[in-house]
């Protein structure tokens, strides 16, 4: 957030970095990279613990959302609206694609899982968001077209993961074998993904007002 502070443009709308793009092709490098270092096994495993998978989506589109109305219950009156909308709109959406995978690399976690949970989580998100933020906040709007988003998570997921099973053969063991490295590119594509995330805000001087002295 302070690279965003002190330099907004390159990392906003617009700017040189390009961030739709660049987001969109981070996420892609890491599926891209645990899709030639997992086996088809291990993903097909993955897939399958739907105990799992309830948990995790349970926790993503109740349990969050139920967190984040008891904030909202104890903010004091004197709250921006926005600030409120934003508390709640956060728990309420899916799971980052990129940061759920990465991290629980970092963690040592069931990545294959993870794959699977994040693309299942975003799908869900098109109906389980706006239905939060229309039965709390009253606010209106209506889902992103399901074939948009079916159309997105395919580009720019499934087909890298099965770019790098296809590639496995020929590169999974270099990949094994520079796994430290791998977890390098999950880390600094989150950190990029951050950085982009607050460079608008920045830019469009949304964080100017905020802040207890302005409550």
């Amino acid at each position: 957030m302070t690279l965003a502070w002190i330099a907004p443009v390159p990392g906003a709308a617009g700017g040189w970095l390009h961030p739709a793009l660049l987001n969109k092709l981070g996420v892609a490098l890491i599926f891209f990279l645990h899709g030639a270092g997992i086996s088809f096994r291990a993903l097909a495993a993955g897939a399958l613990r739907w105990r799992l998978h309830l948990l995790v989506q349970a926790a993503t589109f109740l349990g969050f959302p139920l967190a984040g109305l008891a904030v909202l219950r104890l903010l004091p009156a004197s709250t921006p609206p926005a600030l409120s909308l934003g508390i709640f709109f956060l728990c309420a959406l899916p799971s980052t694609v990129s940061s759920s995978v990465a991290l629980t690399a970092v963690a040592r976690g069931n990545v294959p899982a993870a794959v699977f949970n994040a693309t299942l989580s975003n799908l869900l998100g098109v109906f389980a968001t706006p239905l939060w933020l229309g039965l709390v906040l009253q606010v209106r709007g209506r889902p992103l077209p399901l074939g948009r988003v079916v159309a997105d998570l395919a580009l720019w997921l499934v087909l890298p993961l099965v770019v790098g099973q296809l590639c496995r053969p020929r590169i999974g063991a270099f990949i094994q074998h520079h796994k430290a490295a791998v977890q390098r590119v999950d880390r600094v594509t989150i950190l990029v993904l951050v950085y982009t995330s607050f460079c608008d805000s920045v830019k469009n001087g949304v964080w100017s007002g905020q802040g207890p002295a302005c409550c």
